[in-house]
């Protein structure tokens, strides 16, 4: 998911090379809003995939059972962790980080030479 928050700086900075989104773009020859859309509905998927994987766990026993709850729980704590320290300062989106949040659209920068 970084890769669909980093895009704009990387970009703008001549570094998108390895960005997911650069990747899609190349790979089907597609454009810039598409590859986003493609990217997303890889996330939305992977996402909507550990949901159900979640759900099919068995039991092995109260002990085990506990700790592979703490272990899922972990993992769900890195992706929105990761999430809301996007979120959390400049880094992305400059002073625009609200409106960002609210509107989900990003204004591409220039890219600097």
């Amino acid at each position: 998911m970084k890769d669909i928050y980093s895009y704009n700086k990387e970009q703008a900075s001549g570094h998108s090379a390895n960005n997911l989104i650069t990747v899609i773009e190349k790979e089907r020859g597609v454009g810039l809003q598409e590859a986003f859309d493609v990217a997303g509905q890889f996330f939305k998927n992977y996402i909507e995939e550990f949901v159900t994987c979640k759900e099919l766990l068995p039991s092995w026993g109260p002990e085990v059972d506990e700790t592979v709850s703490r272990y899922v729980a972990g993992l769900e704590c890195l992706v929105s962790g990761g999430v809301e320290w996007t979120f959390g300062g400049p880094r992305y989106f400059g002073d625009s980080v609200e409106e960002v949040r609210k509107t989900r659209g990003v204004a591409l920068a220039g890219r600097v030479a």
